[in-house]
């Protein structure tokens, strides 16, 4: 911190902030430069320059080595999560993408934490192993380079059971925004005219989730859907619920970058 201060005052000229970041420095909500301080390091960092930040390093501390793989994507996911609301924050580097089994040799410095960072374990190299947070990583770059169109694609293939034209590409990508989803979608609803099936309640709701989902609907989400139904809630804003959820949103990322790269996504 006292390095960028000195920079601004000796008005020395730089590009970017760089900055590492483990999960022993906290979350991102309440971040610190040292614990016993507890400042927030954006906060910080926002009063001495609005240069932009890059996050040179970033994963759980010791990676894998004392924690669980699962553990390691959560929090990866949410720090990164975070820094997408940040417009300080251009870009992140995860550390790193192999895990260095060469430094799991019982002596020295590295041993054993430098071994457990990475995202592939490659000790086989013909079938190497992605942990969970390299799907993290994967969806995370897919959504932020072409989360509009992969799920414009898949809105109209499943809702509407047609490919995304060009124009229809154009027309709608600039009023699509995570913020305003609910608006979007309502007027999607309007333009598009979407058919909703006049089945008894209970077969509308199957039918929806087969053609949307392509799985059969559990009992219990069955009994809540029909539930709504039967209290007023109309079948076009069940159909709305369903296709702003969090499950069709990851489906449309999963399956447009599979689509782009004809690369199966890591489960």
């Amino acid at each position: 911190m006292g390095l960028f201060k000195l920079l601004e005052e000796a008005n020395v000229s730089y590009d970017i902030i760089g900055w590492h970041w483990y999960s022993r420095s906290g979350t991102y909500e309440d971040p610190y430069v040292k614990k016993d301080l507890k400042r927030n390091v954006f906060v910080e960092l926002a009063k001495i320059t609005d240069r932009p930040i890059w996050i040179t390093e970033i994963n759980q501390h010791r990676g894998t080595f004392k924690h669980s793989k699962e553990t390691q994507a959560v929090w990866l996911e949410r720090f990164i999560d975070a820094l997408d609301n940040n417009n300080q924050v251009q870009g992140y580097f995860v550390y790193e993408l192999l895990n260095q089994l060469n430094l799991d040799d019982k002596i020295g410095y590295e041993h054993p934490v430098e071994a457990y960072f990475g995202l592939v374990n490659a000790s086989n190299l013909l079938k190497p192993i992605y942990n969970p947070a390299f799907e993290t990583l994967t969806f995370k770059i897919e959504e932020s380079l072409h989360w509009k169109e992969n799920y414009l694609k898949h809105l109209f293939s499943k809702l509407l059971e047609r490919e995304l034209r060009p124009t229809d590409l154009a027309f709608w990508e600039e009023p699509l925004t995570k913020k305003t989803l609910d608006q979007f979608i309502t007027a999607f609803y309007k333009v598009e005219k979407p058919k909703i099936s006049e089945a008894s309640d209970l077969l509308f709701i199957q039918n929806s989730y087969k053609q949307l989902f392509g799985i059969t609907i559990s009992p219990n989400e069955s009994k809540f859907l029909v539930k709504k139904l039967s209290e007023g809630t109309s079948r076009v804003d069940v159909s709305k619920s369903i296709v702003r959820s969090r499950k069709f949103y990851i489906e449309a990322i999963i399956n447009g970058y599979e689509k782009r790269t004809g690369f199966t996504f890591k489960k």
